[in-house]
Parts: structure tokens; C-alpha cells; sequence
């Protein structure tokens, strides 16, 4: 397995893994989209956005997006989300990293 950070890019390839991870959901195309967006959005610090590849198809992704808390700008939070696997590498334990 090979971990690599997300560009503009991989849009399909994020796409393609969240709507089949969250194929069952109503919320699916938000998801895929917002997944999608978060490759192009501009912040400070910027986004991480992740990929898993397995013999070089793409497999699962993750965003990290930087986040203040209104009650203590001083504090910098990160939101980790979406995270999504395609179906037939659910519960193999992709997210470990060895």
C-alpha cells in the first residue's frame, strides 16, 4: 500500500471512492462533493487531503482541514473528515499504517 497526498488531479478518483463507500446513503453525491472541494480549497494551513493506493489504484482517501475554535483563536484544530474506503477494502485495516 502506498499513502500519498490528494491533488486536483485525483478529483475522479476521490469522487469514485466516496460514492462507493457511501453508496447505501442519501447524502453520498454531498459527500463526494465536498471530498472533491476540499482539493481545491485555499486555507492556512492548507488541507491535507490523502490518498491509499494499492497496486496503483486508488483505494481510500481522508481530508485533514485546519479549524479555529471561535472561543480561542490561539487554538488550531484539525477536522478529519471525509474519510472513505472503497467497499472491498472495508475492515481490512487500510487505516493502520505500519
Amino acid at each position: 500500500m502506498r499513502i500519498r497526498a490528494a491533488t486536483s488531479r485525483d478529483k475522479e478518483a476521490v469522487r469514485r471512492i466516496h460514492l462507493r463507500a457511501f453508496a447505501g446513503t442519501d447524502d453520498k453525491q454531498k459527500i463526494a462533493a465536498l471530498a472533491v472541494r476540499l482539493l481545491h480549497e485555499k486555507t492556512n494551513p492548507q488541507t491535507a487531503s490523502l490518498l491509499a493506493e494499492v497496486n496503483g489504484a486508488a483505494v481510500g482517501c481522508i481530508a485533514f482541514s485546519p479549524a479555529r475554535l471561535a472561543a480561542n483563536t490561539d487554538w488550531l484544530a484539525c477536522i478529519l473528515a471525509p474519510l472513505a474506503v472503497m467497499p472491498g477494502w472495508q475492515k481490512q485495516g487500510l487505516s493502520l499504517i505500519h
